[in-house]
């Protein structure tokens, strides 16, 4: 998937709140620091003008799903019309719940009425994406017959009384493979909800849902979006802080590999039921993702999963030289890097992480940064950082004429995860911020805008 020319691994959430409440909910997730939402408008109203403005103010591209249905009354070429120059549109859904056999009582109702609508869209807008959820059926066969949308995103919620999550990784395997032959960006939706319907389903755990979340990059996912960031009547940064607080980290994770994802070579490897790795070439550096799903079921009492630790070796691409290196502080590590192998033990539900050297080709690169990740959003007056050392971090902000205006931490911080709300006194006018962290240093504008 590319935007503006450029490799772009979508992340973020299916966002199915009415106005105003969408734009709120847009806004948050941006904040967060996820690029991608999808927002639903059932009437052509403009009411979906505010999402499209906190999203280009936050750095989140939209799905949109306009009303297909001509009983609505109102041309879709009208919908587009309305939205196709907003800078935040990435492209279109134009069928949800897409399957082989569909018979919808809606539009489309057939695989054949997504076919003449993807035709439509692209001719009548070109520059825009077709996307299209798969799911509440089998679609390996008729819905990949024909190129009939550029993004397909398998629905795979298996947290549902149960089932084995590994049906991630196996559900994600063969969508790839389909989509490759039309040269499609697969996508997984990422289950964030409860199914609700029994007494024994529940909501993923902040483990079993980064388990399913790393499954699908291993198994070559090109992107991800999570259903649901709307639970019920609130949200999920309200009903299960825990693991809305899980998403917002991987947000930061996917942030700092997004470049091997998609402009790194990718090896993927099966180890065992269950048991996955991939590792990516990028530049000077090798990724490798090691995930251990198991025989793991979506139990409503987990400790039915019986303990499940596994010990791999896994070859890695020519030329990697050690150490590995655990990427993520806080997350699962332990294992080392000998004579081309990556070994080590890795426990159910288990995501190990790490990045090793390759010789230098045109340039050198340091071996570890202090700094995973820095971001300033200007808009949610906010600094986003991940320090994979422990280091002394100060945050200055000087005008354009040089003369300090604030400092803010200027203090040793433990390697983690870390936000700077910046007060409400600070002027909305464009500073030069500065960031330290040990030897890291960046300087750039940052623009208080409101």
């Amino acid at each position: 998937t590319r935007i503006d020319g450029k490799p772009f691994f979508a992340h973020g959430f299916f966002v199915e709140a009415d106005t105003p409440a969408m734009a709120n909910q847009v806004r948050t997730i941006g904040e967060a620091g996820f690029n991608l939402a999808f927002v639903l408008q059932r009437w052509f109203n403009g009411a979906c003008d505010a999402a499209f403005t906190e999203a280009q103010n936050h750095g989140v591209n939209l799905i949109y799903a306009p009303s297909l249905n001509p009983s609505m009354g109102v041309p879709y070429h009208t919908i587009i019309d309305g939205v196709k120059n907003k800078p935040a549109l990435f492209g279109y859904a134009i069928c949800d719940d897409m399957h082989d056999a569909m018979q919808a009582g809606g539009y489309p109702s057939t695989v054949d009425d997504v076919k003449a609508l993807y035709d439509d869209f692209t001719i009548y807008d070109p520059n825009h994406l077709t996307f299209v959820a798969l799911g509440a059926g089998s679609w390996d066969n008729l819905c990949f017959s024909q190129k009939r949308f550029n993004v397909p995103a398998a629905e795979i919620y298996p947290v549902n009384g149960g089932s084995p999550i590994n049906l991630v990784y196996s559900t994600t395997v063969q969508e790839v493979s389909l989509a490759a032959q039309w040269r499609q960006s697969p996508w997984v939706c990422v289950q964030t909800f409860n199914w609700a319907t029994n007494a024994n389903q529940r909501m993923p755990t902040p483990a079993e849902y980064y388990n399913m979340l790393y499954q699908s990059i291993t198994a070559g996912a090109k992107g991800i979006i999570y259903y649901t960031f709307k639970t019920g009547s609130t949200t999920l940064a309200s009903t299960d802080t825990n693991l809305w607080n899980e998403t917002k980290k991987a947000a930061l994770e996917i942030t700092r590999i997004s470049s091997f994802l998609t402009s790194g070579k990718m090896t993927a490897t099966i180890l065992g039921t269950g048991l996955y790795a991939a590792t990516w070439t990028y530049n000077d550096s090798a990724l490798a993702i090691v995930v251990n799903a198991g025989n793991y079921c979506s139990y409503l009492d987990t400790s039915l999963n019986a303990a499940d630790t596994r010990t791999v070796s896994i070859s890695l691409p020519a030329g990697v030289v050690g150490p590995a290196n655990s990427l993520f502080p806080g997350r699962p590590s332990g294992m080392t890097y000998s004579n081309g192998k990556l070994t080590g033990s890795i426990n159910l539900l288990g995501v190990h992480i790490y990045v090793l050297r390759m010789p230098p080709t045109t340039r050198v690169l340091p071996e570890v940064s202090n700094v995973d990740f820095f971001k300033c959003n200007t808009t949610a007056r906010a600094i986003n950082y991940a320090l994979s050392k422990p280091c002394f971090v100060s945050i200055n902000f000087y005008d354009l004429q040089g003369r300090t205006v604030c400092s803010y931490v200027n203090n040793y911080q433990q390697p983690g995860y870390y936000t700077l709300k910046l007060p409400a006194t600070l002027s909305r006018k464009m500073y030069i911020q500065e960031f330290r962290a040990g030897d890291f240093v960046k300087k750039e504008r940052f623009v208080v805008s409101e």
